[in-house]
């Protein structure tokens, strides 16, 4: 599929003999989606009995317009989900269900960002209709796992316009602006995390993230190593990690801690406090 000029690469699972629902795999973003007609649906293996968002789609009329339910499991089933809708909604003809192609997969809190994502983006688009009585809504998720879900966006509507379902722009999502924090006791380093014993040299940093995974190293200086390679800052390292998007490294790498992890920015507010208080 293109987009702008770009390749997105993806892999397209049909099934032999041709009468099942068809399930396409997005690398990048570790996304699968299945695309079953209404009379398919019931074809859906138990690997769809996970959390995660859908949408219905009405056949486009001959301009173009056509309508939308979008919906979740979280927690739930979207297989069960998407059956209860073959008596309840008569409109659609075909639905297109979202999971994570991950062991872990979504967990409530994305499956329901994820849902009032893609109705505020199809709300946005004078081509649709959207059947929905309200918005739905998840404001929980905290923002650095909302900026990951968000590269899940543009694959799924170049999805929807391979199928005939043209989505007339893709609005970007309103920057969250998060409260913040008072600075205590000047620039922390992350020298200054060994030095104050919240960290310990040579030990690893970790990414929470189930969508990203994965870990960096910190040597005695302070320095950042990923992959063998040295990262210039907490920032370039999560970057690198996820190939994707822009982070504030501090909220997003975390330490195994006895209270579970912990994200790095709690230990540099920590060490504010401390000089604050006189003791560094």
């Amino acid at each position: 599929m293109k987009n702008d000029g770009a390749i997105l690469p993806l892999k397209v699972l049909v099934p032999l003999p041709a009468h099942g629902p068809v399930e396409v795999v997005i690398e990048h973003t570790a996304l699968r989606l299945a695309v079953a007609d209404r009379p398919l649906v019931r074809s859906l293996g138990d690997g769809w009995e996970v959390p995660g968002a859908y949408v219905l789609l009405d056949r486009p009329d001959a301009e173009g317009h056509w309508g939308a339910y979008v919906g979740k499991a979280s927690p739930g089933k979207l297989r069960s989900r998407v059956l209860e809708h073959l008596r309840g909604k008569q409109h659609w003809y075909r639905a297109v269900l979202i999971r994570r192609d991950t062991e872990y997969g979504f967990h409530s809190a994305q499956a329901g960002w994820l849902e009032g994502r893609l109705y505020d983006l199809l709300h946005d688009s004078a081509r649709i209709r959207l059947h929905n009585g309200n918005r739905p809504s998840d404001e929980t998720l905290p923002h650095h796992e909302q900026v990951i879900l968000e590269t899940c966006i543009e694959p799924i509507v170049s999805l929807l316009h391979v199928l005939g379902h043209e989505v007339a722009a893709v609005p970007q999502k309103k920057k969250v602006v998060l409260p913040s924090k008072p600075t205590l006791g000047g620039k922390v380093r992350i020298v200054d995390l060994i030095t104050e014993g919240l960290i310990i040299a040579g030990g690893r940093i970790v990414s929470k993230s189930p969508i990203y995974p994965g870990y960096a190293e910190i040597d005695a200086n302070g320095a950042i190593w990923l992959q063998g390679a040295e990262a210039t800052s907490l920032s370039d390292a999560a970057g690198k990690l996820c190939q994707a998007g822009s982070w504030n490294g501090w909220e997003f790498w975390h330490v195994e801690t006895d209270d579970g992890l912990v994200p790095l920015s709690t230990l540099r507010d920590e060490v504010r406090k401390r000089r604050a208080n006189g003791h560094g």
